[in-house]
């Protein structure tokens, strides 16, 4: 007896769309988990991302400026207490003071403008920071005692200020980074120690700091040999990372403490944790409507069972192994888990490559491949279940075959 003929009994016995609803549920239950799994993790890739400021865990903090600063009264530098305080908050993870030049730096280079050039000479107020707060690390960003050429990073504000506003008044061509970042310009660097040339070369673009860094190497130096101050130069500007849960902790603290930082930034980290929420509710709702569709599909399968009750009964008295049984019921339903984690794994990279494509819109890249963890959990959620219902398949059909050993 082949198990054809099993296959005849269940067939026979069964309606399809009571089998079509309980595959249907489960599938949904597990797209739910996948699709809330997989989108949980491209967000934690960038928030993690150096690069990518999303959740604005970066924060450049100053104090206001009142009058009594522009009556010379007051001052809006950062002490040291102030500083350790800051430190020492929870929601903290670190911070970094910027250290601006204490000597004077004009840049100048000349615009070819068809026949005729175009000279552009300007002040320069430059700052530094520490490394690990940069969004941009070029390979060529260093500087060291004997170097004539200082690199940059300029704000990307800063071109787009120049293209759109200065160019076209002054009926100067357009650049492009990449044409910025060929340009060689010189730098005059003058104080009460002395003077000194230099030349300079943007090296990239920063969209979290709205000034122009130097190396810190450069500036240390710079301020000691040629700055106007003989006392340590103190910081106007902090940079903070701060944890992203705990963003409205650290808000309410500035304005005690009438600390400025940019409110926009504080509104997307806000966006950022409000979105993980939602993907925690998303893979919530996903593990009920999971733990409903398996209930009712293990539900599904002992009615299956019970229905063909009287067949099975008839083949078994016939001689046909009971282990035969569980084995076809078995394999249909490693084949019906295999399809569900298949097609949902393939709905799940298509949704994926749609939402990559809705991001990069807004200038954000998460990663085009799915995440490796995900597909193991979801094969492994797939897994359990399948042994669940062989388990319960088990127990049904020896309780046919074997009565009294139940």
């Amino acid at each position: 007896m082949s198990q054809k003929i099993v296959s005849r009994i269940f067939i026979k016995t069964q309606k399809p769309s009571q089998l079509i609803g309980a595959i249907i549920g489960c599938f949904l239950g597990f797209f739910l988990i996948f699709i809330a799994a997989q989108l949980f993790a491209d967000f934690k890739t960038m928030v993690n991302s150096q690069e990518q400021s999303i959740g604005s865990q970066f924060l450049v903090v100053n104090k206001q400026v009142s009058v009594l600063n522009s009556l010379k009264l007051g001052k809006s530098t950062f002490s040291k207490t102030e500083v350790d305080q800051l430190k020492s908050l929870p929601s903290v993870k670190r911070i970094s003071e910027f250290t601006a030049n204490q000597f004077e730096a004009v840049a100048s280079m000349s615009i070819p403008n068809g026949e005729s050039s175009a000279a552009f000479r300007t002040e320069l107020f430059m700052e530094s920071v520490g490394d690990d707060f940069l969004d941009v690390k070029p390979d060529d960003w260093y500087w060291e005692l004997g170097n004539e050429m200082i690199p940059m990073i300029l704000p990307t504000d800063f071109i787009n200020l120049y293209n759109f506003n200065f160019a076209p008044g002054r009926g100067l061509p357009q650049l492009s980074k990449a044409t910025i970042q060929l340009a060689v310009f010189d730098i005059d660097v003058r104080g009460a120690k002395g003077t000194a040339h230099f030349t300079g070369k943007i090296v990239g673009f920063s969209n979290r700091i709205s000034s122009v860094l130097v190396p810190k190497s450069f500036m240390n130096y710079a301020n000691s040999h040629y700055g106007n101050n003989q006392t340590a130069p103190e910081s106007y500007r902090i940079i903070v990372e701060a944890k992203q849960q705990e963003l409205p902790k650290i808000q309410q603290y500035f304005k005690d403490e009438g600390y400025e930082t940019n409110e926009e930034l504080l509104k997307n980290g806000k966006f950022g944790s409000l979105l993980q929420a939602i993907l925690g509710i998303l893979a919530v709702l996903g593990i009920v409507v999971m733990f409903v569709s398996v209930s009712s599909f293990i539900l599904y399968v002992q009615l299956a069972i019970s229905r063909s009750k009287y067949e099975i009964e008839t083949i078994l008295r016939q001689g046909y192994p009971h282990i035969k049984i569980v084995q076809w019921y078995s394999k249909q339903l490693a084949l019906i888990f295999t399809i569900i984690a298949v097609v949902n794994l393939i709905l799940v990279w298509g949704v994926k490559n749609i939402t990559n494509a809705y991001l990069e819109n807004f200038g954000f890249e998460a990663p085009a491949q799915l995440n490796i963890f995900v597909i193991a959990g979801g094969f492994l959620l797939i897994a359990l279940l399948w042994i669940v219902q062989t388990l319960n398949v088990r127990s049904q059909i020896y309780s046919l075959a074997l009565p009294n050993k139940k």
